[in-house]
């Protein structure tokens, strides 16, 4: 990823492009070439589910802030990288997550940062931010397999 970001900083032919696909996948490409990136441990809403355009325009928003950085967690069966990324000195995944836009994902997130998250969550949950709005909202892993 700092590879394809840095030469679209350097570059005056190339071009580059960084978007929100949902809220939870993001799309950097450069010329003819396009990396999806899927962010690690959350899961927004679906864009055709309550909340799940808000959080793709929250993440475009985020995106739109500044210099992107991010490590790379794996790469999942769709061919994604999963990533934790930042931009503009923001932890995305984080931010999703405090706003209430994104579950932690508890099949996934294992590292140590998903603890933090879990917990931004719980206060997200307890301050109504977000999806928390709802009774009773659904996660996206439920919604698809409705849907």
């Amino acid at each position: 990823m700092k590879a394809i970001l840095l030469l679209c900083t350097v570059s005056a032919v190339l071009t580059c492009g960084v978007a929100a696909v949902d809220g939870d996948t993001i799309r950097i490409s450069v010329d003819a070439i396009a990396v999806s990136i899927r962010l690690y441990g959350i899961d927004c809403p679906e864009t055709d589910q309550a909340y799940g355009e808000e959080a793709a325009a929250f993440t475009q928003k985020l995106l739109d802030a500044g210099a992107l950085d991010g490590r790379i967690i794996a790469t999942d069966r769709y061919r994604r990288v999963i990533m934790i990324v930042e931009a503009g000195g923001k932890c995305i995944n984080e931010e999703l997550v405090a706003a209430g836009l994104a579950w932690v994902e508890p099949r996934y997130c294992t590292r140590a940062e998903c603890e933090t998250w879990k917990a931004l969550e719980s206060e997200a949950r307890l301050e109504g931010r977000g999806l928390w709005a709802d009774v009773d909202p659904v996660p996206p892993w439920t919604y698809r397999k409705i849907h």
